[in-house]
This record gives structure tokens, sequence and C-alpha cells, in this order.
């Protein structure tokens, strides 16, 4: 044993950190510890060994203290440790240290703890002045590694936990997800790991938008930005900002929606009925029956020239509410025109079904106003066209739709008229 303890000596009083060396069991036995060891905790070492297991207490904090009986449990398994605890000086100033070392065994068969000792408060100061910093700037920082299938966070600031409401504790008891993001919402996780490789390995920074799920259940937009990069065998090491864009995707979303709408009527507007009418066109099969109807106020003309234009603008806002609300979802409304509309229904596969939205229409302009003693009646004339039989896009839907809607109004309005087709037959109704 002496001779063990010689070779210790030698070898590791050079070292610019403590070692220690420790027998376990039922009694644990320190067989050696380095000059520098007791320069780092602070205490001789006459004082260090006039500590025992109650009185140790109270320079290591109880957190520190349990993580320490654990490590210094015979029965480990593991062949390394490595951990990090406080333990308050003499001068009552606390030191944080890293202890990393490895289990062997001596030649009785007993289990020797070898490690080292290393002071690094300063390293934590350091880190924290730059916590600090990172905290300031709005929104989050992260270093990440990337690879094919995965994201690995291996530092985070405290505005990146804080864009989901978390701290960083609660954050790592939260499942897990796919991509390592725990706070991603599942959908966009499955995609962020890969647009993020794929814009690296192009030579950009990674640059994306995802939403993540915050601690009280509301969805929150998050951009992520990528700098520095490092390409390392197993992946990448990015530094991240983060930023909640909530506020501006909602400005982005209210404008487009405003972009898509009639100012008047809140219906859509001729540009993008067209846009969604094409589309779902295009996802339909010629197997399905689709119905266009181009409706036009009868006599609105009067409205405009006895009640006046700005009764004319309420006449038309109080008829788009009603299409609204009687109408289902799915269907498509627009105002194309003055005072002329479209209503597109899918999946018509009866003309008995036409007939019915082709009703409710009519009796939705069927109306009478007085204003001043005047009255005006107005009803609507509407032109029917059927996919794929009367067209396949919106422009010859529409064009065949609106020759119907003529012969409605030539026929004496109030009325609907079916564009003629192959597989339905002529609808007249009044």
């Amino acid at each position: 044993m002496e001779n063990y303890q010689v070779g210790i000596k030698k070898n590791f009083n050079k070292l610019a950190c403590g070692f220690v060396s420790l027998r376990l069991g039922k009694k644990i036995t320190l067989l050696y510890a380095s000059e520098e060891f007791f320069n780092i905790i602070g205490y001789t070492r006459k004082e260090f060994l006039y500590f025992n297991q109650q009185n140790i207490k109270h320079i290591i904090p109880e957190q520190d203290f349990l993580k320490l009986i654990a490590i210094l449990n015979p029965r480990h398994t593991k062949k390394d440790t490595k951990f990090e605890l406080s333990i308050v000086k003499k001068n009552g100033r606390t030191t944080r240290l890293l202890i990393n070392g490895h289990y062997t065994q001596d030649v009785d068969g007993q289990q020797i703890l070898q490690v080292a000792v290393i002071d690094i408060t300063a390293i934590i100061e350091q880190q924290n002045i730059l916590f600090e910093f990172m905290d300031s700037i709005p929104g989050g920082a992260a270093k990440i590694k990337f690879n094919a299938n995965h994201i690995e966070l291996l530092f985070a600031s405290g505005g990146f936990y804080r864009l989901g409401g978390y701290t960083r504790d609660e954050y790592e008891m939260l499942k897990c997800n796919v991509n390592g993001f725990r706070f991603a919402v599942s959908e966009d996780a499955q995609n962020l790991v890969h647009t993020a490789v794929s814009q690296i390995e192009n030579g950009e920074n990674a640059k994306l938008e995802f939403r993540i799920r915050h601690k009280d259940s509301r969805i929150v937009w998050v951009m992520m930005q990528s700098s520095t990069i490092r390409k390392e065998k197993s992946g990448y090491i990015a530094s991240c900002v983060f930023s909640d864009i909530t506020e501006q995707k909602r400005l982005t979303e209210h404008l487009r929606r405003k972009a898509q709408l009639d100012p008047l009527t809140k219906l859509y507007n001729k540009i993008t009925c067209e846009k969604l009418i094409n589309k779902r066109l295009m996802e339909s099969s010629k197997n399905q029956h689709h119905a266009m109807m181009v409706i036009d106020i009868d006599n609105f003309k009067g409205v405009n020239d006895h009640l006046g234009h700005l009764f004319g603008d309420t006449v038309l806002g109080e008829i788009a509410a009603k299409m609204r609300h009687v109408l289902d979802e799915s269907v498509v409304i627009g105002r194309v025109g003055g005072d002329e509309f479209v209503v597109f229904v899918q999946n018509v596969t009866m003309c008995e079904v036409v007939e019915k939205y082709a009703e409710i229409i009519c009796n939705i302009f069927r109306c009478t106003y007085l204003k001043d003693r005047k009255d005006c009646k107005i009803s609507g004339s509407v032109g029917i066209a059927m996919y794929p039989q009367d067209g396949t896009s919106y422009i010859e839907l529409f064009s065949n739709a609106d020759q119907a809607l003529y012969c409605a109004k030539n026929q004496g309005k109030n009325r609907c008229e079916l564009f003629k087709s192959k597989t339905f037959n002529k609808v007249t109704i009044i």
C-alpha cells in the first residue's frame, strides 16, 4: 500500500488540480489527497480529516451531499463518474467543484475511487455573465447540434425557455418529442430537423419558423436563425437566436385575410374566388360533380335610385350575411361585381341537391325594403354550371353559369336556370 501511495504522489502532485483517492466500504478511507486539493477546498489536511458525515453537511449543500453519498456507495456499478458540487470554504465563500474520476479495485478486491478535483468557480462566474448577456437578448439564444434525425440542445439561455413559459428545470421535465425540441408542436417537429440540416448542407444559415406549445396551452410562433456553424463527424454545431413572431404572424394573417375579402360584404373577392375554386377543381376527379352558381340581384338599380347608394350598400351587406349564415362553411361564397355573387358547391351528385341550394339562395334574395314611404322589391336570378360537363376551370364554369343567368333574366327574373348539360336536366325554379 505504501508503494501505491508513493506512485500516486509522484504522478499527481504535478497536476494543476487536486487529486483524491478513496477506499469505499462500510467505512470510507482517505488513501491519498494532494496538497492542491486542500488549497482548492480551503481547509488544511488536519481540518479536513476532522470532518465526518455529520459535520461535513455544514460545508456541502444538502442536494450536493446526497449526490456525493450516492457516488461513494461501494455498490456503484459505473466505471466512471463526473459531477459538480459546491463546498463552503473556511472563509465563508462558496466554491464550485468539478469531480471527474473512475472506479478501480485494489489487490484485495476492494473498490477504489480516484478523482480529479477542479475549481470551476471562475468558469461558472463567467458563464453567469454570459447567461445574463444572453438573457438580455430579445427572445432566446441557444447552441444546438443538428444531425440528420435529431436536434440536441447543448446550451440555452433563460429567454429560450421563457418562449414557452418554462424554467430550465420545467423544460427538462417535458417529454422529449421526435426532434429534441421538447415544446415544439409535433406536426412542425417532423420537418424541423430536415429543413435545418438541408439549409446548412446547402451552405446557408438555417432560418425557419415553427410553433411551440406554451405552458398555458396557447400556440406561440417562433423563428430560429443560426449564425456560427461548425461541422463535426456526427453533425453540425450552430449558434441560434430564437424570437417570438406570434404577433407578426397574426398581423400577416390579418392582412392576408383582408386582401382576400371584399371590404363591403366580407365575402371573398373576385381574385380570391377564382384562386380557391381553381384549386378545388384541380384537386377533383372527373367522377365528382360540383356546382358553380352566378347570382345577380334583380331590380337592384331601383334600390340605389330610390333609396340611395348607402342603403344599397346595407342591402348587399345583409344579403352577404344571410348567405354566410345559411350556407355550409365548405361552400365558397364571393362577390365578383357590383351586385353579382358566386357560390361554389362541391360534391353535388343529384339534381335535387342543386335544386335545394338554388331554392335556398333564391329565398335569401327575395326581400322588400321600405324607406321614407318608398318600397323596393328585390329578388335574385341564378345561373348554374356543373363540373365537369360544363367546364373544368373557373373561367369555363363562370362563363357557362353566366349564360344560364342571362337566360334566367330573360325568362322573367327571380328564378334559377341550369346550363344545358349531358348529365343534369334543365332546372327552373320560380
